[in-house]
């Protein structure tokens, strides 16, 4: 409920946002993964809430994130996106099981973007702090990739700190872009 002066409490304000993803569904869209990932954090922190997916709209964006992941065409951004999406509802991105009843390894496959020198879209600013996420999902496993994609996004800050991208030849500085490295960056400082 709002309060006279216009407020609304913390609590009732996350209410009505999952509420409403529980009554719409997470859509099948670059979003997905985000709300998929909000929607699992929620249920851990609020289990006495009845703003939940239905277990068809779960399975539905499991199926959608597996096809996604297991496409020759997914780019790291949105395999990185998968595995956190994937790994917040529980499910072990190491073990997925397509649509076709292929078993696919999605942090290795990510892993393998990471050491592929001719794929340098995974060290694109605004893709590499979600694909170090994905792979810190996985302990010191890939440690060699993660270490590679540190040295990375430091190697991209900008001149006066922060991270962002240069446009004609000047640096903008980004808030998104920097709380995203700041948070895959946090582990290792």
């Amino acid at each position: 409920p709002v309060t006279p002066s216009g407020e609304v409490s913390f609590t009732d304000l996350i209410n009505g946002i999952v509420s409403a993803y529980a009554a719409n569904g997470a859509g099948s869209d670059s979003n997905t993964p985000w709300i998929a990932a909000d929607m699992a954090a929620f249920a851990k922190t609020y289990p006495g809430s009845s703003n939940y997916f239905t277990s068809a709209e779960k399975q539905n964006i499991v199926d959608y994130r597996i096809d996604s992941a297991s496409s020759d065409k997914v780019s790291p951004s949105e395999l990185a996106k998968s595995i956190i999406a994937l790994t917040a509802m529980g499910y072990d991105s190491t073990k997925l099981t397509t649509s076709s009843k292929e078993t696919l390894d999605a942090a290795a496959k990510l892993a393998a973007m990471v050491n592929d020198e001719t794929n340098t879209s995974v060290t694109y600013i605004y893709t590499l702090p979600f694909v170090m996420i994905a792979l810190q999902e996985f302990g010191d496993v890939y440690s060699a990739e993660l270490e590679k994609l540190a040295s990375s996004a430091v190697s991209q800050a900008l001149e006066k700190g922060g991270w962002g991208y240069v446009y004609q030849g000047t640096e903008n500085f980004d808030v998104d872009a920097t709380s995203f490295v700041l948070q895959a960056l946090a582990p290792y400082y």
